[in-house]
């Protein structure tokens, strides 16, 4: 008689402090935690493993990880997303993007590189109908080689918690597994015009749990408030790492179309 095989334990999120005050979100058991490189982000997927300089980060960055990405089929997907749904929209105007908790791309996961091959690929669809001046990075985490290979590309690295204060109506904001407090405190300085993040309601549903009373029913009416001025379709799977996963794609919504759907649907109730 053979013995299935137990499944393997699911790993649950936790959340760290580090010694410079962010909280690190990450997949694994307890014992770890390495607060050094995680990030302010759910870190899943394989370690670069790799010593790198900008010429050769970049030469791989250019030969591996932008192919991979423009390849799949989640890219396809995701252009398709745009050129329906995104770019036509008369009521969005993006002037500027602002990227939260990355990770590092040399000390990290892969997926931080992906992220960035995904990040670089909406930017260029949305310059097709937006002129978008400013692009800023923002991670406790990143280090030398990190700045200097995002300088390299034309952006700018800015120190925490600088780039919250660059919020506002016209951001694109991308910031996919953002540790939720961090998440809330940028929806609650400006509820950017699109974005790309973690749903909602897994954090509420999940991570809230553990914070403090107040702070908790804060972050609930953040998140609660972004869902409501919002439309949202979920991000299409990536073959190579887990990024995508519980992350969504929002987009304010119109308010001339969602007046013109409440008189629709006000008429219909009252026939």
């Amino acid at each position: 008689m053979t013995r299935r095989k137990k499944p393997p334990p699911q790993r649950k999120l936790q959340q760290i402090t580090d010694s410079s005050g962010w909280t690190h979100v990450i997949k694994g058991p307890p014992g770890t935690v390495n607060a050094g490189t995680t990030g302010i982000r759910l870190e899943d997927g394989k370690s670069t493993g790799t010593k790198y300089t900008l010429e050769t980060y970049l030469d791989r960055f250019r030969k591996h990880y932008a192919p991979i990405w423009q390849g799949s089929d989640c890219f396809k997907s995701l252009s398709r997303m745009f050129e329906q749904d995104i770019l036509p929209a008369e009521n969005i105007l993006i002037t500027q993007c602002v990227c939260l908790g990355l990770g590092s791309m040399t000390a990290g996961s892969e997926s931080s590189s992906y992220e960035l091959a995904a990040l670089i690929s909406i930017l260029e669809m949305l310059g097709k109908e937006h002129h978008i001046q400013d692009i800023v990075f923002q991670d406790p985490v990143f280090n030398a080689l990190d700045h200097t290979i995002l300088e390299s590309l034309g952006y700018t690295v800015v120190q925490s918690p600088d780039a919250f204060s660059k919020l506002n109506s016209t951001t694109f904001l991308f910031a996919p597994h953002l540790e939720c407090f961090h998440y809330a405190t940028a929806l609650e300085t400006a509820t950017p015009v699109l974005s790309v993040g973690s749903d909602p309601q897994m954090y509420v549903e999940g991570l809230l749990s553990s914070l403090a009373e107040s702070t908790k029913k804060g972050s609930r009416q953040i998140f609660h408030d972004f869902l409501g001025k919002t439309r949202s379709r979920p991000m299409p799977d990536f073959d190579r790492t887990p990024w995508c996963e519980s992350t969504c794609i929002y987009w304010v919504k119109s308010e001339k179309g969602d007046s013109c759907k409440s008189k629709i649907e006000e008429a219909v109730r009252l026939m």
